[in-house]
């Protein structure tokens, strides 16, 4: 009699386990312009949305604001973001993956200091990567979300959520390499 108890005890808390944490168990192999735009929201960015002209696939702009992370003015720092949609199609439109990126300016030639910067983020990050854009004086950062064979929307969502960090965290290596750190 215990162990029918325990049985089902057992399998009542796995159920509202399993329930609670089944918030878009949902399999998808694209995301539409709605979905990305509820999903950056819900990552606390503010996304405008728009289409790219030549595919019509939907690209997302918007500012993060680090509210943890202030200025010599004592002002949030910002990061204009881009998201850009890539191998999209279908009705409505959906895209299998997502590149989203950033870049910082420098004010400043690129120095071989930011080189190295790059180069030790990418040894070592496993979310984003870095790169040189040595004609405009920037240095940037990508981070892809593949949807290719199907992902939960959780899974998705949880990417998304985990933009404002990667772009926290390389501008803060970028600020520790320029204050000589």
């Amino acid at each position: 009699m215990l162990r029918v108890l325990a049985f089902f005890a057992a399998s009542a808390a796995f159920a509202l386990t399993s329930a609670s944490m089944a918030q878009d168990q949902k399999i998808r192999d694209r995301i539409t312009a709605s979905q990305l735009e509820a999903m950056l929201k819900e990552a606390g960015l503010n996304p405008t949305m728009l289409r790219d002209k030549a595919t019509g696939a939907p690209v997302a702009t918007g500012v993060f604001v680090d509210h943890n992370n202030l200025s010599s003015f004592g002002q949030p720092r910002t990061t204009t973001f881009v998201v850009s949609g890539k191998e999209c199609g279908g009705l409505p439109m959906g895209c299998e993956q997502l590149v989203l990126f950033a870049n910082f300016d420098l004010g400043r030639e690129v120095s071989e200091q930011d080189f190295r910067v790059v180069n030790a983020w990418n040894d070592s990050s496993v979310f984003g990567r870095a790169f040189v854009l040595e004609s405009k004086r920037q240095i940037g950062i990508d981070f892809r979300v593949d949807m290719i064979g199907g992902v939960t929307g959780d899974h998705v969502e949880g990417r998304l959520g985990r933009w404002p960090e990667v772009m926290r965290d390389f501008r803060a290596k970028l600020e520790a390499a320029s204050n000589g750190s």
